[in-house]
């Protein structure tokens, strides 16, 4: 990262005017509301596939140690083809029109956990999954920056990361509970997955980030105004000082 960091040909200028009361503040717009309610109840679901597929497959007696390793390795593969190929098609379609949809088939692909009981279905099942989740995570981040400019996007995906952990560990320990009390995994796959239509009803609900663009945009061009004018104070005294110098210099000499 510290390679990386030096690299960059281009870095965006820091906020100078951030606080912490400042960026509390952003909890009072309802579209980050929405946005931080939706990125929530996802992660209440989506980590329940990866804590509990080994204890499922055990459960339905589908393949073997060698078969679990396959299945999760796709999982990896298909949150990494998700990640690239649907992030290059946001930039085409639009990052929140695209990432809202993968949020519902994400949603659609847990519900179909229900009827995997073969191990070919299983396969499908973890790299659909992947592939969908996978492209929401790697989306999330620049949908914010759509909506709020990539100036104050860290303090503003920090809070929202933050409110993301809780759901992290909770969505499988109460999987797990409900596991042990009914003996079979249908009511948590299906508790998972109503956590992940509502997390993409939420994201439905967002308004276009195109007012979001249309103001950063004027703010930036407003500064670039600002900083104009600014240059031009700066060579007017500039130019007013080599005046003064020169006149005191033309006295001297005479």
């Amino acid at each position: 990262l510290l390679g990386a960091y030096f690299l960059l040909a281009r870095r965006v200028p820091l906020e100078k005017s951030i606080t912490l009361l400042s960026g509390w503040e952003i909890f009072k717009e309802k579209t980050y509301l929405l946005l931080f309610f939706g990125a929530v109840t996802f992660q209440f679901g989506f980590h329940i596939v990866f804590a509990h597929l080994p204890a499922y497959l055990d459960d339905h007696n589908i393949g073997d140690a060698q078969f679990l390793a396959l299945a999760v390795g796709l999982a990896g593969i298909g949150s990494a083809a998700g990640r690239v190929v649907l992030g290059w098609l946001s930039d085409i379609l639009g990052r929140l029109r695209l990432g809202k949809w993968c949020i519902l088939f994400t949603a659609i692909t847990f519900l179909s956990w229900l009827w995997c009981i073969t191990e070919a279905s299983v396969l499908a099942f973890v790299f659909l999954y992947g592939f969908f989740s996978g492209a929401f995570i790697a989306l999330i981040f620049p949908i914010i920056g759509d909506f709020y400019g990539v100036n104050r996007l860290g303090d503003i995906g920090g809070f929202m990361s933050l409110g993301m952990i809780p759901g992290s560990f909770i969505g499988p320990i109460m999987a797990g509970r409900i596991y042990d009390k009914n003996g079979n995994y249908d009511n948590a796959i299906i508790g998972g997955s109503v956590f992940l239509f509502i997390s993409a009803a939420s994201m439905f609900l967002l308004p276009s980030p195109a007012a979001g663009d249309d103001l950063q945009a004027a703010k930036a061009q407003m500064t670039q105004v600002k900083h104009e004018s600014e240059d031009e104070k700066d060579k007017d005294r500039h130019n007013t000082g080599s005046c003064v110098h020169s006149e005191s210099t033309d006295v001297e000499a005479l």
